[in-house]
């Protein structure tokens, strides 16, 4: 796909059950962390999509076959050998994570070598927490926490935590999924830790009509920017203290999915290199 032409997001909503996140979050509670060689400097598990669509052993195995299932994910990605996979969980009053960019990295000959994931994703398992802001170029996407909410979007994409609007001092809990066509590239640990699999609730994929955005059994929006005549230099300064810009805030409704921002700058002033962080390391 050209890079200037695909999305930036995928977000699907309403795809897992309740009692199937509960026992996600249950699992990774207890998970012990990943080993991986000494030249590895990424710790996460890596499963074959073979292996979680025949014989999954674990609760996030039995969700990565189960999004291997799903239509609109499939179309977006394409074919994979496999998916690594990780947690986090941390208070939503810390420091959000900083802007970056997924890569596994290993040593090779005292030289460290960084690789992108075809595509990042996260799995939302609680409300609390900022929003995870993504962008390409001058198009910027925040997509707001939310229990059971799906992100999905390409790997070499810069992207961070922004601080939550509304802080409660509560967890905020993710599953971190990437996903990769070359398995040697993949660097997680290939130890399976096992698990309960026989997850009550699993919902149907939506392998017909259902699945179209917004109608069936979940729903799917592709997040586009939208134009807006905003000068950058009013929104960069919020935007590099991982902050949302006032006039694009929108508050949460009681019950309801909290609403995306997808926004593209048109003004002259926009800045590719405004962040230097993400540019430093991507360069």
């Amino acid at each position: 796909m050209d890079v200037e032409s695909r999305p930036v997001a995928l977000v699907v909503e309403s795809f897992f059950s309740e009692e199937q996140l509960d026992s996600l979050k249950a699992f990774i509670q207890d998970c012990p962390e990943p080993e991986v060689p000494p030249n590895v400097l990424t710790e996460e598990y890596w499963v074959f999509a073979k292996d979680v669509l025949q014989q999954p052993c674990n609760p996030p195995e039995v969700l990565i076959g189960q999004l291997l299932r799903c239509p609109d994910v499939i179309a977006t990605i394409g074919e994979v050998a496999g998916a690594q996979w990780s947690w986090h969980d941390y208070l939503d009053t810390d420091d959000p994570k900083v802007f970056h960019t997924d890569c596994n990295r290993r040593l090779v000959d005292c030289e460290t070598i960084r690789t992108n994931p075809d595509w990042s994703s996260v799995v939302y398992l609680t409300n609390e927490g900022g929003a995870t802001m993504i962008w390409q170029d001058n198009e910027f996407v925040a997509v707001q926490p939310y229990r059971g909410r799906y992100l999905l979007f390409p790997g070499d994409l810069p992207h961070g935590v922004l601080c939550a609007q509304e802080p409660k001092n509560k967890d905020r809990v993710i599953l971190s999924i990437t996903w990769w066509r070359d398995a040697d590239a993949a660097t997680g640990s290939r130890v399976r830790p096992p698990g309960c699999c026989e997850l009550p609730g699993l919902r149907s994929t939506g392998d017909e009509d259902e699945s179209e955005a917004g109608t069936g059994l979940y729903r799917s929006t592709v997040l586009i920017g939208k134009p807006t005549s905003v000068p950058f230099s009013d929104h960069v300064d919020e935007w590099l203290a991982q902050r949302m810009p006032v006039d694009l805030q929108t508050p949460r409704e009681e019950g309801k999915p909290p609403a995306h921002v997808a926004v593209r700058y048109i003004s002259d002033d926009f800045d590719p290199g405004w962040c230097p962080l993400v540019a430093h390391a991507m360069n």
